[in-house]
């Protein structure tokens, strides 16, 4: 059993750092969780495997990563981290993220993440469920940056709210009919300013995050200071 091996970490039972405000934020968004199998799993792909190992490594695990190898070749290989652990389970639901979490997820309270880490929560669920990009616009030697957010509306509001009040960076909503859940929404923001600003605040003292979006905002970082 998960619990039952000498100098296992409970990581879940209180968020008091950076790092496992980061691993929060990652498995609000890419995690599964599995209640009744007291089972935790977060799958990321075969490129992001190192964030894995140093989710294995914080917690004292020797257990294997699985690796998933895609049926369909425009889906990446995948490598998954699975957890059996009834404390856990039962923390991680305590900090807001139960079963089915993707059409009743909510922002983390104070008290389930401080405001101190409310950042590096945000990071990390960025690496999941977030996506950067900096695309040739047609017919133009210029180039259009990209970043956005899937979402609860009610979490989205909230991450608003926040970002608002300790900057000037404005993010707006939108819908999309292929989406099962009407609950489920995407936050987005368009220009360089608001993208390298908001980046900036994620990345400012990072410690750990993926490593190929870290790149993507150095890329249009450079490019923002190239066309000034």
């Amino acid at each position: 059993d998960f619990d039952s091996l000498v100098g296992r970490k409970v990581l879940f039972e209180k968020i008091d750092n950076d790092r496992k405000a980061y691993f929060l934020g990652l498995l609000y968004a890419d995690g599964y969780h599995y209640e009744k199998r007291n089972c935790i799993i977060l799958g990321l792909q075969e490129k992001d495997k190192d964030i894995l190992e140093k989710l294995n490594k914080e917690i004292n695990s020797n257990r294997p990563l699985y690796f998933v190898k895609s049926k369909n070749k425009k889906h990446q290989n995948t490598f998954r981290l699975i957890l059996h652990s009834k404390i856990n389970s039962i923390n991680l639901k305590k900090l807001g993220c139960p079963q089915r979490k993707s059409v009743k997820l909510k922002f983390p309270t104070n008290d389930i993440v401080p405001e101190e880490f409310l950042l590096s929560f945000i990071r990390g669920y960025f690496d999941g469920d977030g996506s950067l990009g900096l695309y040739k616009k047609k017919n133009s030697k210029q180039l259009l940056p990209s970043l956005n957010l899937v979402c609860t509306k009610d979490f989205a509001e909230s991450l608003k709210k926040f970002i608002s009040k300790i900057s000037k960076v404005k993010f707006y909503s939108s819908f999309q009919k292929k989406w099962k859940s009407k609950n489920t929404i995407r936050i987005s923001l368009s220009g360089l300013k608001d993208i390298v600003s908001f980046l900036d605040l994620l990345y400012f003292n990072s410690s750990i995050h993926l490593e190929r979006k870290y790149l993507k905002y150095r890329e249009i970082k450079e490019y923002k200071m190239r066309v000034k």
